[in-house]
């Protein structure tokens, strides 16, 4: 199977690396770097920087546009797998991969749908988090499940901590969901849409208590 792979952040650095361990991963799409600092010094994302250490291809395009959609199609890839790349991806786009693609999301869906569900369960007071592998859909987070698992929460957890927390679990959810698409031994089921909570942006007066 060829895998592409889609994500910028740490937490989806674990994954990576274990699926270039069992799979074909025929490129990584991350986004563009980013300058920081007062020396506006160039940056590579965690994802980037692990796809160069295993001599990985990485694709940084502005734009999911015509001319990547060629540049994916020529890769030939089976799946995509995302961890926080932020994007929702068109139809057009996911028509190009047999197996479709599937996205790792940190809360039991369709709790939290969005881009900050481990601040929002800290934030809240969850006892109980945790992680769901989801099929790609045209609306947010709102795929069909492949798998969930739940995490316990003591109170003391950082979304930093929870974050890496999720990133070692995730990763073998990950490998065995993506095995049981190899196999077409997956189950999957549909989400309570009518369930679904939503979360934003984390901002820096959300910190204010």
């Amino acid at each position: 199977m060829r895998i592409l792979f889609a994500g910028t952040p740490d937490i989806g650095v674990p994954s990576l690396e274990l699926l270039s361990k069992n799979f074909d991963i025929c490129g990584v799409l991350t986004n563009p770097d980013t300058a920081k600092g007062r020396k506006r010094t160039v940056v590579f994302s965690p994802v980037k920087e692990k796809a160069l250490e295993l001599d990985i291809p990485v694709y940084q395009p502005q734009k999911i546009d015509d001319d990547f959609l060629a540049t994916v199609k020529e890769l030939k890839p089976d799946l995509i797998v995302c961890i926080a790349f932020g994007t929702i991806f068109r139809q057009k786009f996911l028509d190009l991969f047999e197996l479709g693609g599937i996205n790792l999301h940190p809360s039991l869906l369709p709790i939290y749908r969005g881009p900050s569900p481990l601040s929002e369960a800290i934030k809240n007071g969850d006892k109980v988090s945790g992680i769901t592998v989801q099929r790609f859909a045209l609306k947010m987070d709102s795929g069909n499940i492949l798998y969930q698992e739940k995490l316990e929460l003591d109170e003391k957890e950082t979304t930093g901590s929870l974050t890496t927390k999720v990133a070692e679990l995730g990763a073998p959810i990950i490998l065995k969901v993506v095995n049981e698409l190899n196999e077409g031994s997956v189950k999957e089921f549909p989400q309570d849409h009518s369930a679904a909570t939503f979360c934003k942006l984390i901002k820096k007066e959300d910190g204010i208590i």
